[in-house]
């Protein structure tokens, strides 16, 4: 009730004037007098390298040019063209290119992030692929700065070469101009130009959902989230820079407002909830770490057993092919549906019944427009969820993650990261470090591209406040600096801790990412 209270209080604040007719005469009269909150927005990037990351090249950071800093709000790149008279011309980027990165300094000003990075976590990694003699020769003609080639460090003479990053992830906050709402998405790009796709919409649905007249509290949030997606998907067409025909993007878009949280997907990336579960409300069953199976001899009534665990709760559902109700409606629009080949492998949407056009391996997506007319949509499976002080955190990643790593090994992971006080960034990045290790242990010099959110519910909003240019640091009785101070002390100390001792143990065992 008391979040209700809160929602109401700030419906003012929410509503956008996109939708301004829906708004009362008395509404519109007093919102010139407020003032409306700017959102703190941030995208993904990858995480900083340790040593070892840096020895088998698992990330490579954008070139400098190619960032837009957040302190100093660089201007987009400018494609060039020439003018009748042949003379060289720029034309601005458009808005929707921009992309705000963080980059890893110590003098990083985070009051300029949504949320500390203890709190909210956002990192992208790109996959690789194998480098073929041609592919070597062709790439010792490109600068030595883009470091094409990478070891794969198994010894041997094969080489793997960095892809192209087409997944997307990013925040927003405070958004529609309320500062208990927050936006967090993944988007995994796929086909020729699948980056542009997903880059299109990391920009635009956030733009426009806020301004959806259906957005505000006590509103159809569904349908906002239903229509933004569908018009986005539409607008893809008319986008000089993008070919919507073969490349696309999914979407994985949640909204947190106050206690609520809505889940709107189209694809196969996924949102999943770490909730805590006490007493007999779950048993526990300890998993063997590298199989993920129940331990012999060991039950939910084993002495050993923890009273206290986190268990995974799917917060969307994978739409693949075959899911029930997603098959009938591509088959019932003409398309052909074939199984997977083997266990672990997707099934795929084709245009023909002998499986030779296009192969898609999902069921809903933003761009495809060559499957659009066989069933295959844009509109999301939108869900909605009253946290509780149980829930402890939220993961959303794109399939790199989920390809290998089932929820509830998700969850362990960034639980093991939290529980050793080392932040939401860091968990975020053991995460997509985990991912990558099952990606070279089952496909070798193949990854695909990985990308995570970890978000820490408790006190979200405290933290929020918290990082909005200082305030709510500082005050009362002047102790609240040292605290910070001392509190990041500790989270540094128990970092190096952790990674002297995570250095150690892959030296002994000779684990190679």
């Amino acid at each position: 009730k008391a979040e209700e209270g809160d929602d109401k209080a700030d419906a003012d604040d929410d509503d956008d004037d996109d939708g301004g007719a829906a708004l009362p005469p008395a509404a519109k009269r007093r919102r010139p007098s407020k003032e409306k909150l700017e959102a703190r927005v941030l995208h993904a990037s990858a995480p900083p390298p340790h040593r070892r990351s840096r020895k088998h090249r698992l990330y490579q950071h954008p070139h400098r040019h190619d960032l837009d800093h957040l302190q100093q709000g660089a201007s987009t790149p400018t494609s060039e063209s020439k003018d009748d008279d042949g003379a060289e011309k720029t034309k601005a980027a458009p808005s929707w290119r921009k992309r705000r990165l963080l980059r890893h300094s110590i003098d990083e000003d985070e009051s300029l992030l949504p949320f500390p990075r203890d709190a909210v976590g956002i990192y992208s990694c790109h996959g690789v692929e194998p480098l073929y003699d041609s592919d070597y020769e062709n790439s010792q003609e490109d600068d030595d700065d883009q470091s094409p080639a990478e070891s794969n460090g198994g010894g041997g003479n094969a080489a793997v070469t960095a892809k192209i990053n087409q997944d997307r992830g990013g925040i927003a906050f405070p958004y529609g101009g309320c500062p208990r709402t927050a936006l967090f998405a993944a988007y995994d790009g796929h086909g020729e130009g699948g980056e542009m796709v997903s880059q299109y919409a990391l920009h635009e649905i956030q733009r426009r959902l806020e301004v959806h007249p259906e957005f505000g509290p006590g509103r159809d949030v569904a349908q906002a989230f239903k229509t933004t997606f569908v018009h986005v998907d539409e607008c893809l067409q008319v986008e000089e820079e993008i070919e919507p025909l073969y490349a696309g993007t999914t979407a994985c878009v949640c909204l947190l407002r106050g206690t609520k949280l809505s889940v709107a997907n189209a694809g196969d990336s996924r949102a999943v909830l770490a909730r805590r579960m006490e007493g007999d409300d779950a048993p526990f069953v300890p998993r063997d770490a590298a199989t993920g199976a129940a331990e012999e001899g060991k039950d939910a009534g084993s002495a050993a057993a923890p009273k206290v665990r986190l268990a995974p709760f799917d917060l969307s559902v994978d739409q693949n092919p075959d899911s029930p109700g997603e098959k009938e409606r591509i088959i019932s629009a003409g398309g052909f549906v074939s199984p997977p080949p083997e266990p672990g492998l997707s099934a795929r949407v084709w245009l023909d019944p002998t499986f030779t056009q296009i192969g898609l391996a999902m069921a809903r997506s933003i761009g495809d427009h060559a499957v659009k007319a066989v069933g295959v949509i844009s509109e999301p499976v939108v869900t909605h969820y009253d946290l509780t002080p149980r829930d402890e955190f939220m993961i959303v990643a794109t399939d790199g993650v989920w390809e290998f790593i089932e929820s509830a090994e998700a969850v362990d992971i960034v639980q093991g990261f939290l529980e050793k006080g080392l932040g939401a960034s860091r968990a975020c990045q053991g995460l997509i470090e985990a991912a990558a290790a099952k990606w070279h242990e089952y496909e070798g010099d193949y990854r695909d591209d990985i990308t995570a959110l970890v978000v820490r519910l408790d006190g979200i909003w405290d933290h929020g406040a918290k990082g909005k240019s200082g305030e709510g640091e500082g005050k009362g009785d002047g102790s609240a600096g040292e605290k910070k101070d001392e509190k990041k002390s500790e989270e540094e100390a128990a970092e190096s801790k952790e990674r002297s001792e995570e250095q150690a143990e892959k030296e002994e065992r000779g684990l190679d990412l």
